[in-house]
């Protein structure tokens, strides 16, 4: 996958908040039917409504941005689920009570950057009200998204 910006996910944010988002979602349901099965499993009920909205947004951002610069294809359930193991591993791996240091460790020689620091500043602003429990699982299932769509 190309290298995304933030000029271009700076346009595709622009771009989802001028139409209808719920467009964006059926959209993104339709094409990639794995995450959204993945992200209606059992763990996502812990989220609180805001925190779920904030996570559509998210993956619809990264989507979009994405497939502007390059033809995506359907991502399969287990690629996403490989991609998600190896992303809690680091968690459990360096302690989920500094996620300072998981931080690090994802943005290390990342390729996509961008769209990892969009994430990050997203879940870090002041207008975000979502928990750190919230904070840890969006951060990964974003993540995982991100590293499942650069290995189309």
């Amino acid at each position: 996958m190309k290298f995304i910006s933030e000029k271009i996910i700076d346009k595709t944010i622009d771009q989802i908040q001028q139409e209808d988002p719920d467009m964006y979602i059926v959209e993104l349901s339709e094409h990639q039917p794995s995450l959204i099965q993945f992200i209606a499993s059992e763990n996502f009920k812990l989220l609180r409504e805001e925190e779920f909205d904030t996570l559509m947004f998210l993956l619809l951002v990264i989507w979009k941005a994405v497939d502007s610069e390059t033809e995506t294809e359907e991502i399969e359930a287990q690629t996403i689920e490989e991609n998600d193991e190896k992303n809690w591993s680091v968690v459990n791996e360096l302690g989920n009570k500094n996620f300072a240091k998981v931080l690090d460790h994802y943005f290390d020689n990342y390729k996509q950057e961008d769209l990892l620091a969009f994430v990050e500043d997203t879940l870090a602003g002041e207008e975000a009200d979502i928990s750190q429990v919230g904070k840890e699982l969006l951060l990964i299932t974003c993540k995982t998204f991100i590293d499942s769509l650069d290995q189309l």
